[in-house]
């Protein structure tokens, strides 16, 4: 992490341009010529690509001017939102000590098992753990273990092999129709196409 004040963090960005765009966990990762803007929303964070004409809001926090004129914009209204500058080529295999990506091969069954068999905490409360897998939230973690037929309560360490593929494997299926369907939010979101 790039430790700097928000002088630093303008003097940073001025000038550079968006390279590439993805994402690790629940982070957005805005690449640039020599800095890694990582972006996490929180609850209501959003970015929207405007026109310079449209008028700002107390809750617009950050705006970019983009190449074409149009200006992309950080809205957020709770200010829960984090931003923070990584050097390019930071590794972020374990960024924040984030666990595996749920499409990663290395999320199975027995990864799963071999993880929450020594846990005493809830099955939920694991799932929601970003260290044992990062980007699932509270819904997709109620619809994984509904899908299952686990409940959210019973201590991790009770599961068996077949809890473990089936956790695997429904969370891959949950998330990848979720995807499929644009996601799922609060009442307040709005796409980047409005």
């Amino acid at each position: 992490m790039i430790e700097c004040g928000c002088e630093k963090f303008v003097s940073r960005l001025k000038g550079r341009s968006f390279q590439e765009f993805a994402r690790r966990g629940k982070y957005l990762l805005f690449e640039m010529e020599d800095v890694i803007l990582v972006s996490h929303l929180r609850m209501e964070g959003k970015y929207y690509v405007v026109d310079p004409s449209m008028p700002t809001d107390r809750h617009t926090h950050v705006i970019f001017v983009l190449s074409d004129g149009r200006q992309l914009r950080y809205h957020d209204t709770r200010k829960f939102g984090r931003m923070d500058l990584l050097e390019k080529g930071a590794d972020l295999t374990h960024f924040h000590d984030l666990g595996p990506e749920p499409f990663d091969e290395v999320f199975n069954g027995s990864y799963v098992y071999e993880s929450l068999k020594k846990r005493k905490a809830p099955l939920k409360s694991c799932l929601l753990d970003q260290t044992f897998t990062a980007g699932i939230g509270n819904i997709y973690a109620d619809e994984i273990l509904s899908a299952c037929g686990l409940r959210p309560a019973r201590s991790a360490s009770r599961i068996t092999r077949k809890n473990a593929d089936d956790i695997a494997a429904k969370t891959k299926e949950i998330l990848a129709a979720a995807i499929a369907m644009g996601g799922t939010t609060i009442r307040s979101y709005t796409s980047s196409l409005g």
